[in-house]
């Protein structure tokens, strides 16, 4: 069940600036609140990744939710070159540099 005094507040809170994404962490919550908040804000839509979904109204957030995703892909790179350079020392019994 949709508590609308909810709805009325995401409303609001998304209304305030349509051009930044409103990130929710409850895919759940987000299926039941979208036909409802699509009445009231039309064209509105939701990226889903993960836990986080987030209601996008225009292009400009939507790029900024592309461009979250692409910090984490540089970050998830960073960090796998990372573990690939540990693995590597494992490999070739190099445990001084793992330490």
């Amino acid at each position: 069940m949709v508590d609308m005094d909810h709805v009325g507040y995401l409303v609001k809170e998304i209304k305030k600036d349509i051009n930044t994404p409103y990130l929710i962490h409850n895919e759940e919550v987000a299926d039941e609140l979208l036909p409802v908040i699509q009445k009231q804000i039309p064209g509105i839509w939701v990226i889903r990744y993960d836990i986080r979904q987030w209601f996008v109204v225009t292009t400009q957030a939507k790029r900024k939710v592309i461009k979250q995703l692409n910090q984490e892909i540089d970050e998830y790179r960073r960090k796998a070159s990372e573990l690939s350079k540990v693995v590597e020392s494992l490999s070739q019994n190099k445990f001084d540099k793992c330490r």
